[in-house]
């Protein structure tokens, strides 16, 4: 599959037909803009080149898709390539920090006109609707309201390992949970400008 996404020419309508015959289409362009809207610095565009899965069941007619999974250095929580302001989208498709098997992909598919239409659409409508700033910190505070009572217990349960991992109080969880809010305010705007900037327009994405 990948041999030949790589070395055909997906400018083919024909050619492109038969990727999408194996491939979820849908699925890759959602799990990618979402990758790099939370700004995944363990990714495969990362120093690590990490947390890529994609899978296909046994019945004939499924077709391979991704998952995604383990966003913990992500969504400003980790160091600059984390941070709202990155420009994940030039890492994955332009230039990843090192080689791997699926910027080629991703650069293939971008050569039919269509399909990268179609990203670029799609990516739009997701931070014009799934993605906006009420919307995401809405669900942040119903998560926090969920979660709240079992953040100290949890940290009494598991230090000293837990401290490398979360907060050591309640109170600075809440901060931590201010820096998440923060991350989704700015990065919609930051987003917009590095999708007009790597793809050329000139329109308001």
């Amino acid at each position: 599959m990948r041999n030949y996404i790589n070395t055909n020419d997906l400018s083919d309508s024909v050619i492109f037909n038969n990727v999408k015959a194996i491939i979820d289409i849908e699925n890759w362009t959602d799990y990618w803009a979402s990758e790099i809207f939370v700004a995944n610095g363990d990714w495969y565009s990362s120093f690590f080149v990490n947390n890529t899965e994609a899978f296909k069941s046994y019945s004939p007619n499924l077709k391979w898709k991704f998952v995604l999974w383990d966003l913990a250095y992500s969504q400003g929580i980790g160091y600059n390539e984390c941070s709202a302001a990155y420009n994940s989208l030039y890492d994955a498709i332009i230039s990843p920090i090192k080689p791997n098997i699926y910027t080629p992909l991703f650069q293939s598919l971008l050569k039919n006109k269509g399909f990268k239409a179609y990203f670029i659409n799609r990516f739009a409508d997701l931070l014009n609707y799934n993605w906006k700033t009420e919307k995401i910190n809405a669900a942040i505070d119903a998560n926090v309201n969920s979660m709240a009572s079992e953040i100290t217990p949890n940290y009494d349960r598991w230090d000293p390992g837990c401290s490398t991992y979360c907060p050591v109080n309640y109170t600075e969880w809440l901060q931590e949970v201010e820096k998440l809010k923060l991350f989704y305010t700015q990065r919609p705007s930051y987003e917009r400008e590095q999708i007009n900037s790597v793809f050329n327009l000139n329109g308001e994405v």
